[in-house]
């Protein structure tokens, strides 16, 4: 989820009484792979970076050996699957909500922290 429509939502869920003592899952973009979220970082990079992944193979090779192999199988399939929630609740309770569109998101992130980081937008 983009930071300025989680602070909508928090917004939405500070004024709203009906919000209290309940645990919300906020309302965010489609679900994306790891894959596609880094496709879409790389479109936006006037320098695009090289994207590599360890197989499962790999992985359960090395993991008696090393934690954060070990550690990566249980979360490799965020690599390959989207990432699902369900924020129906939100929205069925207070409304349609819209999202930024993911490349929409990322431009303005890599356009903010990039040059921190070292790289540049493309101005897509």
């Amino acid at each position: 989820a983009y930071l300025p429509d989680i602070a909508r939502a928090y917004v939405t869920l500070g004024t709203a009484p009906e919000a209290a003592g309940r645990a919300w899952i906020l309302p965010h973009g489609d679900p994306v792979t790891g894959a596609e979220f880094l496709g879409a970082v790389n479109a936006t990079l006037t320098e695009p970076r090289r994207i590599s992944v360890v197989s499962r193979t790999m992985l359960r090779l090395a993991a008696p050996f090393h934690a954060i192999s070990r550690e990566s199988l249980g979360v490799i399939r965020q690599w390959t699957e989207p990432w699902i929630a369900d924020s129906s609740e939100f929205e069925s309770t207070f409304g349609a909500f819209a999202t930024t569109p993911l490349a929409e998101a990322v431009a303005a992130t890599v356009a903010a922290a990039g040059p921190a980081a070292g790289v540049t937008a493309t101005g897509r």
